[in-house]
């Protein structure tokens, strides 16, 4: 839920940012034959999309998400992957962890907290085939995913208030023309 939580917010964004969002690699690949769609295109993305919009378009920037995040990415990381990828290299497993800090921590956590919605998603564990071997660490990852999600989102909040308000404000005054 807090993944589904995360994906609205940026749809929203989105929604929002419609020239810059448009400029994007991303966008572009996945409008593909029809770039003048944007409503069409944009309403058929799914997080991962999102994710990697608004990384092109910087607003998930370094200096998002706490510290007490950047400190726990590496190891969430070395877990999940683990469990997904059991037959990489320690050697392997540890730098990509590590990355995770150098490239862009805020990044970073949204892309492990869709690794982890998608692992969580009950549609896709009965596809896949998944057993549920863990029943309190499966608890304890679907808790870290809505606390990691709420703290992006709320890190998002404050760096587009302005755009949000302006947004708010505008729906308002159209209502209260049509009343």
């Amino acid at each position: 839920m807090g993944a589904a939580m995360l994906e609205a917010f940026l749809l929203l964004l989105c929604m929002l940012n419609e020239a810059p969002v448009s400029a994007t690699k991303r966008y572009k690949d996945r409008a593909g034959k029809k770039p003048n769609n944007f409503d069409g295109t944009i309403c058929c993305l799914g997080l991962e999309d999102f994710v990697e919009i608004s990384a092109e378009l910087n607003w998930n920037p370094a200096s998002l998400i706490s510290d007490e995040w950047k400190k726990a990415l590496p190891e969430s990381y070395r877990e999940i992957a683990t469990q997904r990828c059991p037959n990489t290299s320690e050697a392997r497993l540890a730098a990509q962890a590590d990355s995770l800090i150098v490239v862009n921590p805020a990044y970073s956590l949204t892309f492990i907290l869709n690794m982890m919605r998608n692992r969580m998603h009950p549609g896709r564990w009965v596809r896949e085939g998944h057993e549920l071997q863990n029943e309190e660490a499966f608890s304890e990852w679907a808790q870290v995913a809505v606390v990691a999600a709420a703290h992006i989102r709320d890190c998002l909040l404050q760096q587009h208030q302005a755009a949000l308000l302006e947004c708010c404000k505008n729906l308002m005054l159209e209502r209260l023309k049509t009343t």
